[in-house]
């Protein structure tokens, strides 16, 4: 009995052993440090690599690429992404020229781009439904402000018609990332007498990508789809439904203070029952607006309707249109701003071709501008009941400045005056239209003009088609050509050309060109040598392009601009003549990658010290000729 017992005892001190080395293997593979962690993270951590990796690659080889495509034949970030990485909803958000967001929705997982260094970054806050987006919106509502987090979308919102409050109040703004993944919010509803209506309240963070779909939003103002007022950002977002209020009423944001709107874009109805009703956003106090677009109908009872932004305080409008129907009941009505009232405004590379229709100080770009239009055209009806009313604004004054803009859009008010092709009138004579045309007919109770209607303001290189309406200071044209004659051709080169044929002097010609790709570039060498035909030019035709303080902007890079010179020459050489590169030492030596082309040489100099070949040298710009007033260029030429 007693082995007996002492075998029982030691058979239950064996088993608890085997219990405790149980316990300690089963902890080994599963805690927080098991080896089963330890292996999905090490999982984890070579996907996070991977994608780091496929993403750096997409991201040089689209770098690659731009060097070597047109700007119309470029691909976005997400294209090439897109090859990579196969059954994965993508999302790229550019913030900055080397600042993308990178949303792999499929993963749930984000990507920071910052000046081609990738990296993953953490999120805090996942919404899934409804539940997730109420409860988000309760704690930044009481004091949470998500500062410098991350909130991820990860579905589509259906809130089927129900009452929301906005995420946010005045007291408790966002100051987030929230990432909509280009999910949507559907069937959102706001119905009260309050203001800094949407989706949010006020913005003091980054919107990106969120789709608001079918809204039904009533209240009193500063009312939009995704922002009551927005002191941050938004990228990427639209919106459509219907949107109804008395003030600052828009499809994205009531107000812009400071903030910046990108790539946005309204398909919503917008009802402003007093003043300041827009596509976009309704009163820009300062901030950027660029890349968005309006296909809504627009409607305000009182003053300052448009497409893109009613009121414009302080800021740029870029890269935007509108196709919708603007309707203003009140004065200030137009296609892409209403009032353009503060002088360092500008609305750059815009369009419309909505129909526009208002009372007084309607234009199919602006209503009224005291600041920089630039680049922009109408081809949208415009009507008005009252004066002042143009093509691309009805009112240009005080310092105000359009320049490279047309219409091509018939403006016919029986009982209406002040209508022009481009200003209805044009101010004083601190206000400036330059390189402006208008090909269609403009007719008006009094005071009309194909340019515009006034006798005042400053008119330089404009013109109006034969057939439509003159217009005092501007030029009739047989073609749209004998316009770019005009903006591009030098004022003297006809009597100059002649002159030096009639006296045997040998000839040459640089063409000083504005061309942003190597299509455009050859463009102008047509139009070159269609101005030179019918002379003797024996000298080189020359590639001239200057605006290299500025090339950025143009989104070129050095084999970009070199790619635009050998087009621009080998067109010219093509037809027989010799082609050059003009340029000065810095930019020969710091700008142009190396090439084969005869060198046209600007250096201001006794002596250049500029080690490239040149045939010509240009030494100085105040040289003296006997029989010429005034000074010029003195060039020397070497010819073997």
């Amino acid at each position: 009995m007693r082995n007996k017992g002492i075998t029982l005892i030691a058979l239950v001190v064996t088993i608890i052993v085997i219990l405790i080395l149980s316990g300690i293997s089963l902890s080994i593979l599963t805690g927080n440090n098991g080896i089963l962690s330890k292996t999905q993270e090490a999982k984890e951590k070579t996907a996070e690599a991977q994608n780091i990796e496929i993403i750096s690659m997409a991201l040089y080889e689209k770098q690659i690429d731009d060097n070597f495509n047109s700007n119309e034949n470029k691909r976005t970030l997400e294209n090439y992404i897109s090859e990579k990485i196969n059954g994965t909803n993508i999302s790229v958000w550019q913030k900055e020229e080397n600042f993308y967001y990178v949303s792999l929705s499929n993963n749930k997982e984000i990507y920071k781009i910052d000046d081609n260094i990738v990296e993953k970054i953490d999120i805090d806050l996942f919404i899934n439904n409804k539940t997730d987006l109420k409860n988000f919106k309760n704690s930044v509502n009481s004091g949470n402000n998500y500062e410098n987090k991350n909130i991820y979308l990860t579905n589509d919102i259906n809130f089927d018609g129900e009452e929301w409050t906005p995420i946010g109040t005045e007291e408790f703004g966002f100051k987030g990332n929230f990432f909509g993944n280009n999910f949507s919010v559907k069937n959102m509803n706001i119905n009260n007498n309050s203001s800094l209506m949407g989706l949010f309240s006020e913005n003091y963070g980054e919107i990106f990508g969120v789709n608001i779909i079918n809204c039904s939003i009533s209240a009193k103002s500063y009312l939009g789809g995704i922002a009551g007022k927005n002191y941050g950002s938004i990228y990427n977002c639209t919106c459509t439904g219907d949107i109804h209020g008395n003030e600052r009423v828009a499809g994205i944001c009531g107000a812009n203070d400071n903030g910046i709107i990108k790539g946005c874009y309204n398909e919503a109805n917008i009802t402003a029952d007093v003043n300041n009703g827009s596509g976009i956003v309704g009163q820009n106090l300062a901030g950027n607006i660029s890349q968005c677009a309006n296909l809504g109908t627009i409607s305000t009872k009182g003053i300052q309707t448009a497409g893109i932004v009613a009121g414009c305080g302080d800021g740029a409008i870029s890269l935007c249109y509108n196709k919708g129907i603007i309707i203003g009941e009140g004065t200030y009505t137009g296609g892409i701003v209403g009032n353009l009232y503060g002088k360092n405004n500008k609305i750059i590379d815009c369009y419309n071709t909505g129909a526009i229709r208002g009372v007084q100080y309607v234009g199919g770009i602006s209503g009224v501008s005291k600041a920089l239009i630039e680049n922009c055209y109408n081809a949208g009806e415009v009507k008005a009941t009252k004066d002042n009313v143009g093509g691309i604004t009805g009112l240009n004054y005080d310092g105000g400045i359009i320049r490279n803009c047309y219409n091509v859009v018939d403006i016919i008010l029986n009982d209406v005056s002040c209508v022009g092709g481009i200003a209805g009138t044009s101010g004083n004579d601190n206000t400036t239209i330059i390189n402006c045309y208008n090909t269609s007919n403009i007719f008006a109770k009094d005071l009309y003009g194909g340019i515009t209607s006034s006798k005042d303001g400053n008119l330089k290189n404009c013109g109006y088609l034969k057939g439509t309406t003159p217009s005092e200071g501007a030029t009739e044209l047989d073609s749209i050509l004998s316009f770019l004659n005009i903006v591009n051709g030098d004022s003297k080169f006809k009597q100059n050309i002649e002159n030096a044929n009639k006296n045997k002097i040998p000839v040459g010609v640089y063409y000083f060109s504005y061309a942003s790709s190597k299509k455009e570039a050859i463009k102008d060498a047509k139009w070159v040598l269609k101005q030179i035909k019918k002379y003797d030019v024996t000298l080189p035709v020359a590639f001239d392009w200057e605006d290299f303080s500025d090339y950025n902007s143009y989104k070129l890079s050095f084999y970009n601009l070199t790619s635009m010179a050998d087009g621009f020459i080998e067109e010219v050489e093509k037809n027989g003549y010799k082609g050059m590169l003009y340029g000065s030492k810095n930019y020969l030596e710091q700008i142009w990658l190396p090439n084969n082309h005869n060198v046209w040489l600007a250096h201001y100099t006794d002596k250049t010290s500029y080690e490239g070949n040149y045939k010509f040298w240009q030494l100085t710009e105040i040289g003296k000729v006997d029989g010429i007033d005034g000074t010029v260029d003195i060039d020397i030429y070497y010819e073997k």
